[in-house]
């Protein structure tokens, strides 16, 4: 191999391991933190702020 395939070789290589280490990161979310249909605002409302933006 000349140094230009032996480059290549390297970069794959390293974007691989890049892309398996970037692509196990777990998942950031949340446990209903944010429940909508619930409080005050939708009480009074009878529940139609779910299907709304307030």
């Amino acid at each position: 191999m000349d140094k230009i395939e032996q480059r290549r070789a390297a970069a794959l290589a390293g974007g691989a391991v890049l892309t398996a280490i970037l692509g196990t990161q777990p998942a950031q979310a949340t446990n209903g933190y944010f429940a909508n249909g619930y409080g005050g605002t939708s009480k009074g409302m009878a529940g139609v702020s779910i299907g709304t933006q307030l």
